[in-house]
């Protein structure tokens, strides 16, 4: 065996001579040789894409191997100017195929989406992706298809995600109306759900059932609910809620005048929350010492206590 060869057949020096070239430029060394594409797919790429930020147009794809928290501001291009990557359609693709396997945290943005509102980008290769811990969508088209996707294929899914993501019917992604609960519940080891909608005048209502449903047939410790508003049409009966003792973290969204007694009456059920976060749709709605009370009797792993727009009766913050 000649020197070149035995350069090839070590796939530890042959992946740092090839960590010189360009995203796009590996992309094409992929069809010169099996060695080649172990040393690129298995070693390089799966040593630097195990988090994988995918930026969206209907044109390109820019890869980013930035870290981006949904929590921060959506980062723009010029922002990740120095960490991307672009790659047309066809090179993300085989792009996208050979690394799937590998990626354990995805997020996808769809850059188009802030320039023009009326055009969508969906990601059709989720299935792939049969190793993903984390994934996040923000902006992006999700339809009922892709839920059933990540249900069948990313069966080890812990962390999900949806930030301003609309439906095929471009309205805004809400559970039990164009996201289904069951499909959810597929997802054996999911245990933290963010939905954030986009942020508007009116924002969009889901019913109190709907919460109740999450929290009873899913298994979460973390349920995130921002930008919209939880209402109830008058329901007398008050159910337990199955999994409230799982849940740590919990934000459902902006809750109305009508649904605030019986939120506060499943406070009782998440003996183990250390974090609370309460925003009501009107600022009449009073939070008095009583409630502070049921907290610190039902809640005692509380650790952080987040409230926006209630009015407050409470004489002593210290008594609690």
């Amino acid at each position: 065996m000649d020197a070149a060869q035995k350069l090839i057949n070590n796939l530890v020096i042959l992946s740092k001579i090839l960590e010189y070239l360009s995203l796009e430029e590996q992309v094409k060394c992929l069809e010169i040789s099996k060695s080649f594409r172990h040393a690129i797919t298995t070693v390089l790429w799966k040593k630097h894409y195990r988090e994988l930020n995918l930026y969206k147009t209907p044109y390109i794809s820019i890869i980013n191997k930035k870290s981006q928290d949904s929590g921060e501001d959506l980062v723009t291009l010029q922002e990740i100017q120095e960490f991307k990557t672009s790659l047309k359609y066809d090179k993300c693709n085989v792009f996208l195929r050979s690394l799937a396997p590998h990626v354990h945290k995805l997020s996808v943005f769809s850059e188009y989406f802030i320039f023009r509102h009326n055009m969508g980008v969906a990601f059709r290769n989720i299935q792939k992706f049969i190793n993903l811990r984390q994934l996040n969508f923000t902006q992006m088209v999700v339809t009922s298809d892709h839920m059933e996707l990540i249900a069948a294929k990313c069966r080890r899914l812990r962390r999900l995600e949806f930030i301003e993501c609309i439906s095929e019917t471009w309205n805004p992604l809400l559970p039990g109306y164009n996201l289904d609960i069951a499909t959810l519940g597929q997802l054996r080891y999911l245990s933290d759900l963010t939905l954030q909608c986009q942020l508007m005048e009116n924002p969009p209502t889901l019913e109190c059932n709907i919460v109740h449903e999450l929290l009873s047939k899913l298994r979460l410790k973390r349920l995130v609910m921002r930008n919209l508003n939880i209402v109830d049409f008058g329901s007398d009966t008050v159910q337990h809620i199955m999994h409230g003792g799982c849940v740590e973290v919990l934000h459902v969204g902006n809750i109305s005048l009508e649904f605030w007694p019986h939120f506060k009456h499943h406070l009782k059920e998440f003996h183990n929350l250390s974090d609370l976060f309460i925003n009501v749709v009107d600022c009449n709605t009073l939070l008095s010492s009583p409630d502070l009370e049921l907290l610190a009797n039902h809640c005692p792993k509380l650790l952080k206590l987040t409230l926006e727009n209630c009015d407050l009766e409470v004489a002593d913050f210290g008594l609690y």
